[in-house]
């Protein structure tokens, strides 16, 4: 079941993962990195702890988003 009709469902992997477009995507990648300050060393977050876990925006119910960002990639990206 889809949650809407895509415009981009017909472009093929070859187009997708051209070297231009994986490229570009690893880019992305390095400028949208966040680092974040470690206050009273919350993080790594304990499994132990944490009982629930809140995914909040226009993707949190969309199973369509979650299993795209599994399964996208089929081709190893070097850094």
């Amino acid at each position: 079941m889809k949650d809407y009709p895509s415009p981009y469902e017909e472009i093929t992997y070859d187009k997708v993962e051209c070297p231009e477009h994986v490229k570009l995507s690893v880019e992305a990648a390095r400028r949208s990195l966040v680092l974040l300050k470690n206050e009273n060393a919350f993080l790594p977050l304990d499994k132990n702890k944490i009982q629930t876990v809140a995914v909040i925006g226009p993707n949190a119910n969309s199973r369509d988003a979650l299993v795209v960002r599994r399964e996208g990639a089929q081709t190893p990206v070097e850094y």
